[in-house]
């Protein structure tokens, strides 16, 4: 079931912008920035040097840059700096982006302590939610206690509700969790709702399929 964890966390970072991801090729973060930037107008352009959200984005691919000796943790010590002065959107991407140094580093709670921050702070939902998956991800796959999974399965509820950035994978960890808690029907029927639903990302269905094969 751990491996199956895996797969998902990874693919949150991908399955509801499946297409875009396939024409950019770039990871979640830079993505979000793109639109971010993208989507701003071209008034926004016209005034790029006193624009902060400009601004705070070209900073952040400087800092993306960096390479040479102890390039991860000088981009660790600017993302963190970044975080506190830039626009709240370029702040919650820093912050992602850090935590997810911190997983790959196996330092596991100062990544879910960032992703928790920007679950609480983040007044947009999609960053919110999204660090939020994340973190829940990285709890089960570390064996959360038994008082945090009640809290788990409460915001996974909420984040499966229709309209929500990354339903699909909020209401597959479910069903996971469903399975792991031998909660067969439950599991079952979430599991069933992604099979039939046409906007479900390929890989999930596929997931979803497989283990419904196994119930």
């Amino acid at each position: 079931m751990a491996d199956i964890f895996d797969e998902i966390a990874d693919d949150i970072k991908q399955d509801n912008f499946r297409k875009i991801f396939d024409k950019y090729g770039t990871h979640l973060v830079s993505f979000l920035i793109l639109i971010i930037v993208s989507t701003a107008g071209g008034v926004w352009y016209k005034n790029h040097s006193n624009n902060k959200m400009i601004q705070s984005a070209d900073e952040y691919f400087a800092i993306k840059n960096i390479s040479g000796a102890n390039a991860e943790e000088k981009q660790i010590e600017a993302l963190l700096g970044l975080s506190k002065d830039a626009t709240e959107s370029i702040s919650a991407i820093a912050k992602i982006d850090v935590a997810k140094k911190y997983e790959a580093k196996k330092e596991v709670e100062k990544a879910l302590a960032l992703y928790s921050e920007v679950a609480k702070e983040s007044s947009i939902k999609a960053f919110a939610d999204f660090a939020y998956l994340r973190k829940i991800a990285l709890q089960r796959k570390n064996n959360a206690a038994e008082a945090e999974i009640s809290e788990i399965n409460k915001k996974l509820e909420e984040l499966s509700e229709p309209g929500r950035t990354w339903r699909f994978s909020a209401m597959e960890i479910s069903a996971l969790m469903a399975l792991e808690s031998n909660e067969a029907e439950k599991a079952k029927e979430i599991l069933q709702k992604l099979q039939s639903d046409i906007a479900t990302p390929r890989s999930i269905k596929n997931r979803a399929k497989i283990l419904l094969s196994r119930i």
